[in-house]
């Protein structure tokens, strides 16, 4: 067997060194523990992303029974404290169609359109971090909520349904969440990739999941 002190002494000496030794390079990093804040690879890896107290759902978060007047709001009392999808619903007969403008998780800036359906909620499909200016329709007298979904915005893309694990308040959760993806690495996509959790927020239970993915991306944007 090599004797590892000898090799390491023989050589510590910069001016002395002759030839490079595989063995020391394995001594060097069998003593010392090399931590990384991420390791992504286009091979795939696991990420954890997680949701401190996420708020409940809230049909009015943005606005509450503002007419349908064909005007463009752009001043919203809060955002929402984590990406998440929109939803919208008239207060009476109507089908036309209301723009989400705003930015996703990575700050792009993103819009979704979707379509009254009277006074039938209308789920988002993107999440969004901030909304910068909603589109109204004109309805004759006929007003609009606009607030907050369950669906959380993932900072990874994903190109299967790839969630391994999800948590409620570090107890794993008996009932898989719904995913929604991207099916694309496409950084543009992001806002595609939502997981609606079985136990409903509430602002209290704090969440967690575990992902396989693909996507390696330099975007810092995340949930904490």
């Amino acid at each position: 067997m090599m004797d590892r002190s000898c090799l390491s002494n023989s050589y510590s000496n910069s001016s002395e060194r002759g030839p490079t030794y595989p063995e020391l390079t394995l001594f060097k990093y069998l003593e010392q523990r090399v931590d990384f804040q991420q390791v992504q690879s286009q091979s795939g890896y696991i990420r954890r992303q997680q949701w401190t107290a996420p708020l409940a759902a809230n049909a009015t978060f943005y606005t509450s029974a503002h007419a349908l007047d064909g005007s463009t709001l752009a001043a919203f009392s809060a955002q929402p404290n984590h990406p998440r999808n929109v939803q919208i619903v008239a207060s009476g007969a109507a089908t036309s169609n209301v723009t989400i403008n705003g930015t996703d998780i990575r700050n792009q800036v993103i819009s979704e359109t979707l379509a009254l359906n009277g006074i039938t909620p209308v789920l988002g499909n993107k999440a969004f971090k901030t909304i910068t200016s909603v589109v109204l329709p004109t309805v004759a007298a006929t007003t609009i909520n606009i607030g907050t979904g369950v669906k959380f915005g993932l900072d990874r893309n994903l190109l299967e349904g790839s969630v391994l694990d999800a948590f409620a308040d570090g107890l794993r959760e008996a009932t898989e969440p719904t995913v929604a993806i991207s099916s694309s690495l496409s950084s543009a996509l992001i806002s595609s990739n939502t997981i609606i959790t079985n136990t409903a927020p509430n602002g209290t239970h704090n969440f967690a999941i575990y992902i396989a993915t693909t996507d390696v991306t330099e975007a810092s944007g995340t949930t904490s």
